[in-house]
This record gives C-alpha cells, sequence and structure tokens, in this order.
C-alpha cells in the first residue's frame, strides 16, 4: 500500500510539473522503476520483520521442541534405535536445539557458508549411520508442527499467519535439503565401496578360508556326537549352538556381505538354525533315554552338516569366479572399505545386542625404524604384522590397513574380556616375530594397541574414538602394551 501511494503521489506531482505527453511519458517511466524499486524494499523489510519475529517466538522455546522431537521419535520403534544409546540421549537434544536456533536466528545470512556446511556436515552423519529418509521427514514433520504451534502465541491477522507459515515452510525446507544433499552424495559414495569392497575382499584364500570353516563345522560335528555318545539318560548335557561358532559367525558377519544376492547364502543361515533344532531334539530325546529318537535326531543332524559343508564350498565356487587380489604388501583391506562394514556391524549391534570390539593397532617407532634400515626394511615389518594380525583373528573378523603404520581390527560379537586376549595374542605375536633386513642381520619390532568396546552408539567413529584414546593411553604409558577404554 505504501508503495501504491509512493507510485500515485510521484505520478500526479510529476504530470503536474511537466508538459506534453512525451514528457509525461518518460517521466511516468521512471516512476514505474521507482515503484518497483520501494516495492522491493518494502518486501525485503517484511521478510526480516518476519523472521526477527519467528526468531523471538521459536529460538527461545528450541529446547522445548527439541524435546518433544525426541519424546515422539523414541515412541518409532525404527527411531528407536538410533536413539535408544545413552549417549545420544544426552547430546541429541541439546544438539536438536542448537540446530533450530542456528535455522531461526535473525542474523543467520551474515554466516551462510557456516550455515551451509553445518546442514552438509548433519547429512553426512546422517549417511554415515545410515539414518532412513522417511525418518528424517518424518523428525521434520514434528518440528514444524511445534513452530506453526508457536505462531498462536501471538495476535496475527490471517494474512499474516499464511506468510509466517510459508516462512517456517521455506527456513526449514532449504535445511533439510542441503542435508538431503550431502546424505545422498556419501550414500552413493557408500555404494560404491560397498561394491568395490566385495570384489576385493573376495581373495585368493577365500579357498583355503572356506575349507578350514568346513573342517571347523565337521570338527563341531565331531564333537557333538561324542558329548551325545557319553552322556549317560537323563543326564543334563550342553552343546554349544553352531551358530555361535566359527562357522556361523563367518555366515552372518560375511557370507551375507559377500554374497548378499546369492540364494545359497540365506539356505546356509536356515541350514545352520536346523542344524540346532536337530542337536536340541537330540538333546531331549537324550534326557528322556529314547534311543530311537536320538538315533532319528543324530540322522537328521548329519544330513544337515553335510549339505552345509557342501553350500560352503558353492559359495567360494562362486566367489572365486569374481576373484580380485588384495593388497600385495599387507593382504588386508584397505581403509576405505572401513565405512561399509563399521556400518553393518552398528546395525547388527543394536538390533541383535551382540557387540563387538575394536581394535587399534600402532608399530612402535616405525618411522624410526625407517629411517635406519629403510624403506624396503619397513615394508618387510608391514608386511610381518599384517601376516600376524590375519592369523590372530577368526574368519568372522575384518582387519584393515587404517593409516601408514596403523591397523584396525573389528572383532564381532565379543566381550571386552575376549577382545583384550586376542590384543595381547596380538602383541605378543609381533613381539617374537623376526624380519630379516640382510642375511645375518634380524630386527623385531613392538606393537601399541587400543581396545574398545561398542556400546550402542549409531556413529560408529565413537568406538573408534575410544579406541584411538586407549592407542594414545598405551603409548604414553611406555608402548608394547595394551589396554582398553
Amino acid at each position: 500500500l505504501v508503495g501504491r501511494r509512493v507510485y500515485l503521489l510521484f505520478q500526479h506531482n510529476l504530470c503536474q510539473s511537466t508538459r506534453g505527453p512525451c514528457i509525461r511519458e518518460r517521466n511516468g517511466s521512471c516512476v514505474n522503476t521507482l515503484y518497483s524499486n520501494i516495492t522491493r524494499i518494502i518486501a525485503v523489510h517484511v521478510t526480516r520483520s518476519l523472521d526477527k519475529l519467528l526468531e523471538e517466538l521459536i529460538v527461545p522455546d528450541a529446547g522445548a521442541i527439541a524435546m518433544v522431537f525426541y519424546n515422539e521419535m523414541r515412541k518409532n520403534p525404527d527411531a528407536a534405535l538410533f536413539l535408544k544409546s545413552e549417549l545420544v540421549d544426552q547430546r541429541l537434544r541439546s544438539a536438536m536445539a542448537q540446530w533450530i536456533t542456528e535455522c531461526f536466528a535473525f542474523k543467520k545470512k551474515e554466516r551462510a557458508t557456516e550455515y551451509r556446511l553445518r546442514q552438509s556436515k548433519i547429512g553426512h552423519v546422517h549417511a554415515r549411520i545410515i539414518v532412513p529418509v522417511p525418518l528424517v521427514h518424518k523428525g521434520m514433520s514434528i518440528i514444524k508442527r511445534e513452530c506453526f504451534e508457536r505462531l498462536e502465541r501471538v495476535k496475527l491477522q490471517p494474512n499474516q499467519v499464511l506468510k509466517a507459515v510459508n516462512r517456517i515452510n521455506v527456513i526449514l525446507d532449504e535445511a533439510i535439503s542441503l542435508i538431503n544433499e550431502s546424505y545422498l552424495t556419501n550414500i552413493i559414495e557408500n555404494e560404491r565401496n560397498d561394491q568395490s569392497l566385495r570384489l576385493h575382499v573376495v581373495s585368493y584364500n577365500l579357498a583355503v578360508e572356506c575349507e578350514r570353516l568346513r573342517s571347523a563345522l565337521l570338527d563341531w560335528m565331531r564333537n557333538t556326537l561324542v558329548v551325545l555318545h557319553r552322556a549317560h539318560p537323563g543326564e543334563s548335557i550342553s552343546i554349544g549352538s553352531v551358530a555361535r561358532s566359527e562357522v556361523g559367525l563367518w555366515v552372518t558377519h560375511k557370507a551375507e556381505f559377500l554374497f548378499p544376492a546369492i540364494e545359497e547364502t540365506g539356505i546356509l543361515h536356515n541350514q545352520l538354525r536346523q542344524i540346532d533344532d536337530h542337536v536340541q531334539r537330540a538333546l531331549e530325546g537324550r534326557s528322556r533315554g529314547d534311543g530311537e529318537s536320538v538315533k532319528g535326531a543324530v540322522a537328521d543332524l548329519n544330513d544337515a552338516v553335510s549339505r552345509a559343508s557342501s553350500l560352503i564350498s558353492d559359495l567360494a565356487e562362486q566367489a572365486l569366479a569374481g576373484e580380485r587380489a588384495r593388497d600385495p604388501l599387507t593382504h588386508v583391506l584397505s581403509r576405505r572399505y572401513l565405512p561399509t562394514i563399521m556400518q553393518r556391524e552398528v546395525r547388527l549391534s543394536i538390533r541383535s545386542s551382540q557387540r563387538f570390539a575394536v581394535v587399534l593397532i600402532d608399530i612402535d617407532n616405525f618411522k624410526q625404524l625407517n629411517d635406519t634400515y629403510g624403506h624396503l626394511v619397513g615394508d618387510k615389518v608391514l608386511e610381518a604384522v599384517g601376516d600376524v594380525l590375519r592369523h590372530a583373528v577368526r574368519a568372522s573378523d575384518f582387519v584393515f590397513r587404517y593409516g601408514g603404520e596403523e591397523f584396525l581390527i573389528l572383532l564381532s560379537n565379543v566381550n571386552k574380556q575376549a577382545a583384550l586376549v586376542v590384543a595381547e595374542k596380538i602383541r605378543a605375536g609381533v613381539e617374537e616375530r623376526r624380519i630379516e633386513t640382510s642375511r645375518d642381520h634380524h630386527v623385531s619390532v613392538t606393537v601399541s594397541i587400543g581396545v574398545a568396546m561398542h556400546e550402542g552408539h549409531p556413529d560408529y567413529n565413537h568406538v573408534i574414538n575410544m579406541a584411538d584414546a586407549a592407542l594414545y593411553e598405551a603409548k604414553s604409558a611406555g608402548r608394547n602394551r595394551c589396554i582398553a577404554a
């Protein structure tokens, strides 16, 4: 209205003070330009006033909005998987309140670059812990609803309410657009690494690994039969589940990842469950003194173990069809594949409550060794340490080259004590290893090790940082030792 009045006023005055249609036409054009500029200035002023109003209404309530968001999202079974960690409970609400404050801060444009980087970082974290996009939009709908309700606290005209609602949508949609852009970029990169890892992890020694797993399965079968044969009728006995054995852990943590689209993987998983069922039948028959029931269960058990053994061989054959060599120096996985594996293990841990450990290993005084003996000896040391690591872990575990002289091991389904046992085994194994530098000379090295247990946090970087802190403590305490976080 102000712009329109200015337009009419200037047009009247100019037309009255000039003579001739040509002059009047030129003056009219000037006034049109002036009117457009005034209207734009007023629109910017109105937007700024509206932003200031939203800041005064929403920012003081950012903590309360974050609390509502947190409480409602925890009721969602899918979202609860990411929110049940105590650390998330402590940090999420304050982080969410800070994010809401940043979105509605009146001077946001003065730090636009910082604001965009912040949203990009959030998207990167969402991709790292694989938050489903529908959950993000569900959470955004809660925040929008709470912001809209704050508008009821002030008296606004209907058209003002409409503009305020539209402005809230614009602000939050802009933020979520930046988050989603970063999220999709990182998810695509993770998927690319996922596919690449399947090519690289299936190496020349997979056939040997499968043969060892088949032998382990047959050993488990033999021990089970011995226990069943020696048990007296009515005696209470216990036999370990094959699903918890090295074979079962390999199927859960490696086979399902390496062969996600191969039917045999699912069949093998079901076969292991059937093996445990047959063992349970045999145990129940033995406790009742029912020899025929035990005999039938053992026959079914033998068939099931034979089928499982055959399926493991089939998986190896299919994998070797697309064989790719590993790094020729250390024969362990590259760090670029760490996010893919860690994300999957975090999901398994959260859903099944099976904890895993991260073990960080650093070769002590490696730079000094390189300077003294040269890089060829340094490479021999790296190769020797990689060999110790690979032989110290189970088939279900993962070993990564984490840095120049650093390695990272993911130990699946372990407790803290078991993880420390493996770490000490590695430390002692490296210390005992003699590495040839020339025909008549050998060197030995030591390693410092930090161990940390996954505590349910959805971001795998948390457990890695804990292990890194433990490693730093081990090196500060004199090196050549293992410390757990």
